[in-house]
Order: structure tokens, then C-alpha cells, then sequence
């Protein structure tokens, strides 16, 4: 919207979304016929912060997995908040830092603990953030 505000023409070119190839890098497919059928792409930080209480219910009521991007300054208040709605505390979960670069992080734990080992080693935006079976897969 920016570029065709100032006139700048621009080229939309297909690829590979974050959501499925910052996973995949780490090993862990969004979907997998024995584990998750579904993946459910979210945003982690909206324009308001965090997302409304009615949608953290919704989402903690999903199957399948779940996929947050740019939700790393929402990480504890999305993880409790799926708790809270429905999601077991031992969920697996992942959180992948640095893309596709030399510089990438994954921490792997639990939806009740992921928060704060992410602290613990320093974990920098931007993430990936998954939720679900898949995350305890490593699939590399």
C-alpha cells in the first residue's frame, strides 16, 4: 500500500511463506499425517499489541497446529492464554529465531515453559513461533 501511495511500481513474486519454511528449516513440518492434519497461521503482535481475549479463546480451542509470527513481545501472554482456553500446559512448542541465517535459534519445550527458557537463552525477534505435536518433531 506504501509503494502505490508514493507511486513506486513494485512485483509481487511467489514463494515460500515464513510460516511453513522457518519450521520446516528447523526440522519441524507444519503438518504431518500421523501427528497434525491442520495449521492455523496468527499473528503474535497486532497494531494494538496483543491479540483480544475472544481470539486467544478460539485458538485455544483448535486442533491442529498452531503457528504465531512476530509474537515473541506476546510469547507469555499467548502461551497462558492457550492454557487458559484449553491447550494441556505440556503441549510442545518451538520457537525458531533467525530465519533461514547462520544465526538461527530453536528452542524447543513445553506451552507452559517455552516462555521463560526463551529468556533464558536471549531468544531475539523475529519468530516463529509453533504449537502442537509437530514442534517435538526434528525432522532434519
Amino acid at each position: 500500500l506504501a509503494l502505490r501511495e508514493h507511486g513506486i511500481s513494485w512485483e509481487v513474486v511467489p514463494g515460500i511463506t515464513s510460516c511453513v519454511a522457518v519450521p520446516e528449516l528447523a526440522g519441524i513440518p507444519v503438518t504431518h499425517r500421523n501427528v497434525s492434519r491442520s495449521f492455523h497461521v496468527i499473528t503474535g503482535h497486532t497494531l494494538k499489541g496483543a491479540q483480544s481475549e475472544k481470539e486467544l479463546a478460539s485458538y485455544g480451542a483448535c486442533e491442529g497446529t498452531l503457528v504465531f509470527l512476530m509474537g515473541l513481545s506476546n510469547l507469555e501472554k499467548i502461551c497462558q492464554s492457550l492454557i487458559k482456553y484449553g491447550k494441556d500446559g505440556s503441549t510442545p512448542a518451538a520457537v525458531i529465531s533467525g530465519g533461514n541465517s547462520e544465526n538461527k535459534v530453536t528452542v524447543r519445550s513445553t506451552l507452559k515453559d517455552i516462555a521463560a527458557k526463551c529468556r533464558c537463552q536471549g531468544v531475539k525477534s523475529p519468530v516463529v513461533i509453533v504449537v502442537g505435536k509437530v514442534a517435538e518433531l526434528e525432522l532434519k
